[in-house]
């Protein structure tokens, strides 16, 4: 399934108030990420991010207005997209492949049931 992507993706809409497992999570992810205090956190996945030849486990952290990935080991990968930056997505139930400003960026291994799909819903 392919979309194209003009504003906040659809299948981010309505999760302001999504609780996380992990209360100490919003901390973790604006000092990660060095967000502003009034950037929401929405919900985190552990994943695979897919580049080129290299798979990185870590985590994908959904805000309000960004995309962030982090490798899990030394945080030496760190991806941020803003969410009105994404242009497109392809979504299968193994992975979410995302156009951000012409690059591509694949994530997958989704764990729980559903894998990529659950990210959607």
């Amino acid at each position: 399934v392919a979309f194209n992507i003009r504003r906040t993706p659809s299948f981010l809409k309505g999760r302001s108030s999504v609780a996380l497992e992990d209360p100490g999570l919003p901390f973790k992810f604006k000092e990660l990420f060095a967000k502003e205090s009034t950037e929401v956190l929405i919900k985190c996945y552990r994943c695979v991010y897919e580049r080129e030849c290299d798979q990185f486990t870590g985590k994908l952290y959904i805000s309000n207005n960004f995309l962030c990935f982090v490798e899990g080991k030394k945080k030496m990968l760190k991806l941020v997209a803003r969410l009105d930056s994404i242009e497109s997505f392809d979504a299968s139930s193994s992975f979410i492949d995302m156009g951000v400003h012409g690059d591509r960026h694949k994530f997958s291994d989704f764990p729980g049931s559903g894998s990529a799909v659950a990210f959607l819903s």
